[in-house]
């Protein structure tokens, strides 16, 4: 039971030592905590830590967390991957196309970047695809991989981040 305590002060502190100065991020405390001075956001940050809140929050889109992180990202991706894995294997070959366009916009890519972006998808079909039952989410992992390979689409594309 004491250790227990100990490790949730110890989370406790450490969450609201990250805190910045006017914003301790998404979650249960900033339900809770409306105030935007030191002291409320780092209790703010605190309630977060302890309850676990923004973790949650931040996978799921709740407490206040933008449904545009990382996780929400890939998830998002990953079911686009598996309801047009035909057509964006078509895309990607040519290096161009509507599905192609749709998967790279999901991938964070600036409208800048997309043409780069079919253009890597053409250059690296093989590695990309390297068997014909490529699962969906292998795709996506292939594609960040090389998205962050890439020194302009790693700074066109938050996938990469």
């Amino acid at each position: 039971m004491k250790i227990l305590v100990v490790l949730s002060i110890l989370l406790s502190v450490g969450f609201a030592m990250n805190a910045s100065a006017n914003d301790a991020g998404c979650g249960l405390g900033s339900l809770v905590i409306q105030k935007n001075t030191k002291l409320s956001q780092s209790l703010a940050a605190t309630t977060n830590g302890t309850f676990l809140s923004q973790f949650f929050g931040i996978t799921s889109g709740t407490s206040n967390c933008t449904a545009n992180g990382f996780a929400f990202r890939e998830k998002e991706a990953t079911v686009y991957a598996e309801a047009n894995m035909q057509n964006l294997k078509v895309d990607m070959a040519r290096g161009q196309g509507e599905n192609l366009s749709a998967f790279a916009q999901l991938l964070g890519c600036k409208a800048d970047g997309i043409s780069a972006f079919g253009n890597m998808t053409r250059a690296k079909y093989e590695r990309i695809f390297p068997r014909s039952d490529i699962k969906p989410s292998e795709l996506l992992h292939s594609v960040e991989w090389e998205i962050i390979n890439d020194s302009k689409l790693n700074s066109n594309c938050t996938a990469a981040s």
